[in-house]
């Protein structure tokens, strides 16, 4: 697996850990716990835009975790490389009509 990009160290690891498994320094205060990336059945639920979108408004406004912040301040290049990552951690599994799909 890839080393995490920089902009998921400071923003995404202390909930969901540095390898993405939803184990974080924070996670233990956490209920819900932060999603574990590495579900195989979730990476396959979820598309690509859907990701974008839940880190861009948080948590809250998708109906997850309201602790999950939005990013509005993300650029596109960041947010492709925290997408990326978290579909490193998955084993790169996409969804069924995602671009990337099949």
């Amino acid at each position: 697996m890839p080393e995490p990009p920089w902009v998921y160290v400071q923003q995404c690891s202390s909930c969901h850990g540095a390898s993405g498994h939803g184990d974080g320094q924070a996670a233990r205060l956490l209920n819900p716990k932060p999603r574990d990336f590495s579900d195989e059945d979730w990476q396959r639920s979820v598309s690509d835009a859907q990701l974008r979108h839940t880190i861009q408004v948080g948590g809250e406004a998708v109906r997850l975790n309201p602790a999950m912040p939005s990013h509005l301040d993300l650029s596109e290049d960041q947010l492709t490389q925290l997408i990326a990552y978290i579909r490193s951690v998955g084993g790169i599994v996409r969804p069924k009509g995602s671009p990337s799909g099949s």
